[in-house]
């Protein structure tokens, strides 16, 4: 460990990334036989784990705080869906089955790389019916904006939690709420 980036106030969750990183690094360079041995790589303690949540009605109020409706959209399927940002935002039209009531993740948009099928339900529905009726056949993504995927919106994220009294609230907390709320149905 650099004890200079924690001097330099690096969480240790940041640090022990960047430490993983190093590590597999090394061990391509043993398993490709640049290097001969890799050391060991010992992490960090008392690594702070993220524990954010937003329940369904705080998650009401910090909605319609998203002027842009193409935002709120993909904000709303990823609370939902518990999707990933980078997943939800590359969703294509050819992903939706309207017929079967399912949704495709595919595999080149899994972090896992494996595909999966989520059945539509009575919160995503109603979002998919209005990305329909917006749909653009110049464009294949369910979630655009003026015909490009919807990548960054920092700057919505930071105005509605801050207008909905949720400062600390992370993009990456509704993929636990998702998952909390899947449990408690």
């Amino acid at each position: 460990c650099n004890v200079h980036e924690l001097d330099a106030g690096k969480a240790n969750a940041t640090v022990n990334g960047e430490l993983r990183y190093l590590r597999i690094l090394l061990n391509l360079g043993v398993k490709n036989r640049k290097i001969a041995t890799a050391p060991k790589i010992e992490l960090l303690e008392n690594e702070n784990r993220r524990d954010g949540f937003i329940n369904p009605d705080q998650f009401e109020i910090f909605l319609k705080h998203f002027k842009n409706d193409n935002i709120r959209d993909l904000v709303e399927f990823l609370y939902w869906t518990g999707w990933r940002v980078s997943t939800g935002s590359r969703l294509e039209w050819r992903d939706i089955d309207f017929d079967a009531r399912t949704v495709t993740m595919r595999w080149t948009n899994s972090k896992n790389k494996k595909s999966m099928e989520l059945p539509f339900n009575d919160c995503i529905e109603p979002i998919l019916e209005r990305r329909r009726a917006l749909r653009r056949l110049d464009c294949p993504y369910v979630f655009h904006r003026g015909g490009k995927a919807i990548r960054v919106f920092r700057k919505a994220w930071n105005h509605a939690k801050k207008a909905a009294g949720c400062p600390e609230l992370l993009v990456h907390d509704m993929c636990r709420s998702a998952a909390r709320n899947l449990e408690r149905a």
